[in-house]
């Protein structure tokens, strides 16, 4: 078994490489897959193309997911998919430039043209993918990509199979995206990731430069289009997710696509066959979204519910109905029954709780997540306003501005876009956390809405200064995606280069580096520390541990497991003597100081060094050296 992130990697830049590669190939799926959905027609409209690499990462997700879950995505079986993909990929490339090498000039006078005509609207865009687009090719050092987003790839990978681990809270945020992230390593690719965050945002830039707005509004949505582009590409919490590899704006792509798939001009009268193949597209895509990651049941929740009603106002309710229990048998079975089957609770339990079950200290570990806040800012100012200069990368921001000209009126499409949007922000505010990533999906419906409904020319006047406002933000943001691309590109192109990219912006490198050195080869680490992907050997996270109480019995089916997986040695942060509850379990102390610092992508965020120590753990005397009252197992 290969532990650890770099373990698993090739080396700069065959790395990012492969990770474009990758993309090519789920783009090229992603045409096929338009193609059987009847979406890429000789007059499809423009944003149809757009969305390719999206629909060909949903088709992934469809097959590779239940295979982890089934235990049956062994390294080598990775490889070869991942293998054949990038081929694929390849392939579609050089076919690509092939067809278009006659066409290359008159595409560039057109979109000169457009850019003076529109007065560099387009060029902004262009800037702001450009400088996204490179700080993605970056190595990964988000903090939550170190914990869980890799570390269960890198499990998926060593195990076959999609990890049962109970004691690892954090691994219990994970779905579907986590097994893409392993595809992407098992040939070690670790820019996949936020690659696919990457394409997320261009399917959904895609929806505002190809979209459709209704006749009545066809001038003013064409002038409107790279405006709303803008606004949607420059919320400075892109910043945070595109140079991840959290699979968060590719789901909101889904749904968001799955929305325009119901709302959009083109797709309101279909005949009855392409009417249902469109309904099976967005059955598809809210059901990845929602095993991607929980809070997506809510958007994509009320996205289906909307695109049934649409099948039902056809009469074609029925066999709608039969397409969603044959869309749900083939995406949600699979995960439901893995988690009834590992923790328990019923099926409907499964569906509708974050964790279902009755391990200890989930309870505590679920209110914690619901009421994490990025800002101190209260809501929903902190959509818009940032705590300081270290959480600029926490706002939706200024394009919010446009949506004070959005008047619905009587059109019925317009009002069912803005219901969506605020039963989905309302609902998720109540229930779950209020931080601007998970609201990005009703601001994107919202534009929407602004993007087909017809503007007053009182409201058309205060667009036109609202524009300025966007136009600052996305210079800033530019700014910002610039200077992320200067400081994380490097290292996808030298191994050292990326040394000091991960040593600077990764929180844990150094400290896990230095492990490395010290420990034995067969141990099996229990880290303090919260990058397990960083961790060169086999490691159990302590994560649990601040949620149980370990004066009751609630630790014990922790401290059982712990024993089951034979823990050798606990990383430890700070005093080495302190291991919590696990002081009476500790031996001697084999290597210490080592030194690490609070390392974050962005420098006014930098905290103050600290030390770590490896110490013996001993093994005998669990688990009653770790509890309050000893116990007979």
């Amino acid at each position: 078994m290969n532990y650890g992130l770099d373990a698993n990697l090739v080396s700069p830049p065959f790395s990012a490489f492969i990770a474009l590669m990758l993309i090519a190939g789920c783009d090229a799926l992603g045409v096929r897959g338009a193609r059987w959905f009847g979406l890429m027609g000789p007059f499809a409209p423009a944003w149809h193309r757009f969305q390719a690499p999206i629909l060909g990462v949903m088709l992934l997700s469809t097959v590779l997911y239940p295979l982890a879950l089934a235990g049956l995505t062994t390294r080598g079986f990775l490889q070869f998919i991942a293998v054949g993909l990038s081929i694929f990929g390849i392939m579609h490339v050089v076919i690509a430039l092939r067809k278009s090498a006659i066409c290359d000039v008159l595409a560039l006078r057109h979109f000169f043209r457009r850019l003076i005509s529109l007065r560099g609207w387009y060029l902004l865009l262009m800037l702001l993918l450009i400088g996204m687009g490179l700080a993605a090719l970056g190595p990964a050092t988000n903090a939550d990509s170190l914990d869980y987003h890799m570390g269960v790839a890198l499990a998926i990978l060593n195990t076959g199979t999609f990890p049962f681990a109970p004691e690892w809270f954090h691994s219990r945020l994970s779905g579907n995206g986590e097994v893409l992230n392993a595809l992407g390593l098992s040939i070690g690719s670790e820019q996949f990731g936020s690659l696919l965050q990457f394409a997320g945002l261009i399917g959904v830039v895609g929806l505002f430069i190809g979209g459709e707005a209704d006749k009545r509004n066809c001038e003013q949505g064409s002038y409107h289009r790279p405006i709303l582009a803008v606004a949607a590409a420059s919320a400075p919490v892109l910043l945070f997710l595109v140079s991840s590899s959290k699979p968060q704006l590719l789901y909101v792509a889904m749904t968001t696509l799955s929305l325009a798939l119901i709302i959009f001009p083109s797709r309101r009268y279909l005949a009855p066959r392409p009417a249902l193949l469109g309904f099976a597209l967005i059955c598809l895509l809210v059901m990845t979204a929602s095993q991607g990651k929980f809070s997506f049941l809510l958007g994509g929740g009320v996205v289906g519910l909307l695109a049934l009603a649409m099948m039902a106002r056809q009469r074609l309710l029925l066999p709608a109905i039969g397409i969603g229990i044959l869309a749900s048998l083939v995406v949600l079975a699979p995960p439901l029954l893995w988690k009834h089957f590992h923790f328990g609770g019923g099926f409907i339990e499964a569906l509708i709780k974050p964790f279902p079950g009755d391990w200890p200290g989930y309870v505590g570990f679920e209110a914690k997540l619901r009421g994490y806040q990025d800002s101190p800012v209260p809501f929903p100012l902190s959509l818009v306003i940032p705590f300081g200069i270290g959480t600029i990368s926490t706002i939706i921001g200024a394009g919010l501005i446009l949506l004070l000209c959005l008047r619905p009126g009587r059109d019925p499409w317009a009002w069912t876009l803005v219901s969506a949007a605020l039963f989905t922000t309302v609902i998720g505010a109540t229930l779950g956390q209020v931080t601007s990533r998970f609201y990005l999906e009703p601001y994107y419906w919202l534009l929407m809405a602004l993007l087909i409904a017809p503007v007053s020319m009182t409201n058309y006047r205060a667009f036109k200064w609202m524009r300025w406002v966007v136009m600052g933000q996305a210079v800033l943001t530019i700014s910002f995606g610039f200077y992320g691309a200067v400081t994380l590109a490097p290292g996808a192109v030298t191994a050292a280069w990326r040394d000091r990219v991960m040593d600077r912006y990764a929180n844990g490198y150094s400290v896990m580096k230095w492990a490395d050195s010290v420990l034995p080869v067969d141990a099996v680490l229990l880290s303090t520390h919260r990058s397990v992907a960083l961790a060169p050997r086999d490691v159990v996270p302590m994560d649990w541990a601040n949620y149980v109480n370990f004066d009751s019995a609630e630790a014990l089916p922790y401290l059982v497991r712990l024993k089951e997986r034979g823990i050798s040695h606990m990383l430890m942060i700070g005093d080495p003597g302190n291991g919590g509850p696990f002081t009476r379990c500790l031996g001697r102390t084999i290597a210490g100081p080592g030194y690490g610092r609070p390392a974050t992508r962005n420098p006014f965020n930098a905290g103050e060094q600290y030390t770590a120590w490896i110490v013996e753990i001993n093994l005998g005397g669990l688990p009653n050296c770790a509890l309050s009252q000893p116990t007979k197992l």
